[in-house]
């Protein structure tokens, strides 16, 4: 009940914000909090309700996970387009990549839960709009296939 009052309190005041793509993706990932808890309740109560309960998380976690990754793209697109100057003519994604890439070459994919186990033998490079491009089709891939 308190998890559905609080989002109930940031959905309402989220729709008080100008119509955006950011608005509608912070909609969406607020969904998610109250599904999860009133399936949850709903499998407690009536535990036959338990695999339609557990398809409707699934969904919505991939539905929140791939809002939430636009949500940080556009997020990251309004600050370094912010602090560009009229006089810069270069794109968005180029100012992107310069951003994602400001602090040089790492090893990108040496992250948990299995890359950090081989942290020594990853390269290091810079992040290229292929690499980033791909890992949007894997968020993608999981939210067709969740």
């Amino acid at each position: 009940i308190v998890t559905c009052a609080i989002w109930l309190r940031h959905f309402r005041r989220n729709s008080q914000a100008p119509p955006s793509m950011r608005r509608i993706y912070y909609q969406r990932v607020s969904w998610f909090a109250p599904v999860l808890g009133v399936t949850a309740l709903a499998s407690l109560f009536s535990p036959r309700v338990f695999p339609v309960a557990k398809f409707l998380q699934t969904q919505f976690e991939a539905i929140s996970l791939a809002s939430f990754g636009s949500i940080l793209f556009l997020l990251l697109a309004a600050d370094v387009t912010e602090g560009g100057s009229s006089k810069d003519n270069r794109s968005v994604a180029t100012l992107i990549m310069k951003a994602l890439n400001k602090d040089g070459p790492k090893p990108h994919f040496a992250v948990p839960p299995f890359g950090c186990c081989f942290k020594k033998c990853m390269p290091v490079h810079y992040l290229k709009p292929s690499q980033v491009l791909l890992s949007r089709t894997f968020v993608k891939q999981y939210m067709i296939t969740a």
